[in-house]
């Protein structure tokens, strides 16, 4: 794939944070059309102007990714104005979180080892057909963002109050482009919204929730690929899975994160 557009990462380690990476920009003429093509070494969200340029999450998707790593292509044309702002969060997805069938393994612990980083491109056409594109570079920001911890097993830690004091440039990175392809995989939605039945404080003063929603108890589901889960049980032939509370994976749209109810299913050999 022909690819241009450098690597860009925060300038000091982020740790498990979804580090924010943004960009202004003016557009002096009339938009004709405005396309935007990225991808990220983890799972990001983007937005243009505060929204997001599309309904998918998890972006860029699972995939082998020491062979291919897919790149999404954009509309974003209704998203531009005079003054536009375009922000990326990037959380470590499957690419840079411990995943359960690789333990042991030395690809993705290397992988663990390796920092938030974006590519990006976004070309601008004009009304009069003249063309300006936007790539990643040192003139981005990367900086601390409101989720304070991202993960692909346990979730993400949201502080909707967090402003971070300053935001520095982003640095550019020596990142994957020969294993760079369009992207070809099915896209992942959110499916629905489920609001807490009722939020209480702990002994231990925490706060916590109940779901306003409830499986019958030790249901069996039958052995049925799915894209997050698939890895978590290394002989589907011979293995179901029992679920005890839900039978869905909550994905969070805040950063494109997963918030497993895997911790509420545990694998049994059938009797």
């Amino acid at each position: 794939m022909n690819w241009i557009a450098p690597w860009i990462t925060p300038a000091c380690d982020m740790g498990s944070q979804a580090p924010c990476f943004a960009k202004a920009f003016r557009t002096e003429k009339p938009v004709a059309s405005a396309v935007l093509r990225m991808t990220a070494m983890g799972v990001y969200d983007a937005a243009i102007n505060g929204k997001p340029v599309t309904d998918t999450v998890l972006n860029p998707g699972w995939t082998t990714y020491q062979k291919r790593l897919q790149v999404q292509t954009w509309d974003v044309t209704d998203h531009i104005g005079a003054e536009n702002e375009l922000t990326v969060t990037v959380g470590k997805g499957w690419y840079r979180s411990p995943l359960i069938r690789h333990w042991g393994g030395t690809i993705q612990t290397e992988r663990m080892k390796l920092p938030a980083a974006i590519t990006a491109e976004l070309t601008l056409t004009y009304q009069d057909g003249t063309r300006d594109v936007i790539l990643t570079d040192e003139s981005w920001t990367a900086s601390e963002g409101v989720v304070r911890f991202s993960e692909l097993y346990d979730g993400e830690v949201v502080d909707a109050t967090f402003v971070p004091a300053e935001k520095p440039n982003a640095v550019l990175y020596d990142g994957p482009t020969d294993t760079l392809i369009p992207h070809e995989g099915a896209p992942i939605c959110e499916h629905e919204r489920i609001r807490a039945a009722r939020v209480f404080t702990t002994p231990r003063e925490r706060t916590s929730s109940t779901s306003a929603r409830r499986s019958p108890a030790s249901s069996k589901l039958p052995w049925t690929p799915m894209p997050v889960m698939w890895w978590m049980f290394p002989s589907p032939r011979s293995w179901t899975s029992r679920v005890t509370s839900t039978p869905r994976i909550t994905v969070t749209p805040s950063a494109g994160i997963i918030t497993p109810a895997a911790r509420a299913i545990r694998s049994t050999r059938p009797a």
